[in-house]
């Protein structure tokens, strides 16, 4: 009986379920825009699969964000710029910047750049 082989150590050039995502959402939306023009999808399914596809952009963006993407830097700024261009946020490096600091800083309400947005009275839990 052989050994399995084991790939400890091993990144791949990309990561796939990643990848998938990416692709998915920058592939679909047009794809979505384009059926709802030529009148093949109705509205509401377009508002439906647009609003699944945009869902998408967070991992989209975030993964590369984080070199989670791939092996290789430049890739990952590649499928990210790509990715947050597709989700009409094009400021992929200003938007990675902010959410490293976010993550170094994560609540603290001076310098943490995310956590004075994420905090609001409005459907907050009582006191």
């Amino acid at each position: 009986m052989t050994q399995p082989i084991e790939f400890s150590g091993i990144r791949p050039f990309v990561d796939g379920i990643t990848g998938i995502l990416i692709l998915s959402m920058v592939v679909g939306l047009p794809v979505v825009g384009w059926f709802y023009y030529n009148g093949t999808l109705p509205f509401w399914m377009a508002v439906v699969l647009g609003t699944l596809l945009m869902n998408l952009s967070f991992t989209a963006w975030h993964e590369p964000s984080h070199q989670n993407f791939s092996k290789f830097k430049w890739l990952n700024h590649i499928a990210g710029w790509i990715a947050s261009v597709a989700s009409i946020y094009p400021g992929y490096f200003a938007r990675r910047r902010e959410h490293l600091i976010h993550h170094r800083w994560a609540g603290d309400d001076v310098k943490d750049p995310v956590y004075p947005r994420i905090q609001s009275t409005f459907l907050s839990f009582p006191k």
